[in-house]
């Protein structure tokens, strides 16, 4: 394969299985320059759909981009997980002002309706699951309850029941890059 049609293979493989993206995203996740992610796209647009958005081209599956889903009530996503991975601007997911508190890329996330709002961790010991969340806000009652099938769905993956300690408030720590 020469260089051109791998510039165009991996932008075409990129924007159809995450868009919509920017080739800002495409260079961030394949490790391009922008200009080499701008020449992929080129090569590639006429198999992808294009949206505007805020002055903004995002490129998707040539199908087009369904209509949005409802968001699932709450996920815990390991870490390096491609919903915020995959992206150089994560401000659709993550509030920048809980970036710092994120830490790392690395950090499992809670995800709530689509948002980002904490992280977690798990400590598996003598047969006993337990969730320890971190959210980015002071957590309420209301918030474990949203959390309740994602912990299940958690247990249930494992093979174990999940006990909940509720956490601290998760730290600011060193703010990651957009």
């Amino acid at each position: 394969m020469t260089r051109p049609e791998a510039l165009a293979e991996i932008a075409l493989r990129y924007f159809s299985s995450h868009g919509p993206a920017t080739t800002r995203d495409l260079a961030w996740w394949a490790g391009l320059t922008r200009a080499d992610a701008a020449e992929g796209l080129e090569s590639s647009a006429s198999r992808l759909a294009r949206l505007r958005f805020d002055d903004e081209d995002y490129w998707g599956p040539e199908a087009g981009f369904p209509p949005p889903a409802k968001p699932p009530g709450a996920l815990l996503l390991p870490p390096f997980d491609e919903f915020l991975v995959a992206y150089r601007d994560r401000d659709a997911a993550l509030d920048p002002g809980d970036r710092e508190r994120l830490g790392s890329l690395l950090s499992p996330t809670i995800v709530v309706k689509g948002r980002v709002v904490g992280t977690w961790n798990k400590q598996l010991t003598r047969g006993r699951l337990v969730i320890v969340p971190r959210f980015f806000s002071p957590s309420t009652e209301g918030r474990l309850r949203t959390l309740r099938p994602a912990l299940e769905r958690y247990g249930a993956f494992i093979g174990e029941l999940v006990e909940v300690e509720q956490g601290t408030p998760a730290p600011r720590g060193k703010r990651i890059s957009r």
